[in-house]
């Protein structure tokens, strides 16, 4: 390899280096604005236990109870349960709307 080939690969590798450090700035400050964003959004959601939440991320995903069950290792009557407790939390009556309702934050009736 020649000595222009080399210096073309170093410019070349330090221009992908700049590239890469742009975007890291970039991520991390669309992280602090989703973060904020997340923040606000979860000041008007009720509060939720963290089985609740992992439900309630698989339910966003439209798994079925069964797939809900098996991935976190619980029965589907469990899952049931607290897919039911989200509902009312969330005030709401469809899975659908419980999906909306959490990513929008937005949540009616008693518990909000």
């Amino acid at each position: 390899m020649s000595e222009a080939e080399v210096a073309r690969l170093l410019l070349r590798r330090q221009r992908l280096r700049l590239r890469r450090d742009t975007l890291s700035s970039a991520i991390a400050e669309l992280d602090a604005r989703i973060g904020e964003g997340m923040a606000q959004t979860l000041g008007r959601c009720p509060r939720l236990s963290r089985r609740e939440t992992e439900v309630l991320r698989l339910v966003q995903q439209c798994r079925m109870n069964k797939e809900i069950a098996e991935t976190l290792h619980l029965s589907v009557r469990g899952v049931k349960f607290h897919v039911s407790n989200l509902l009312a939390k969330f005030g709401v009556t469809s899975r659908r709307e419980l999906a909306q309702a959490s990513i929008t934050g937005i949540a009616r009736g008693a518990g909000a």
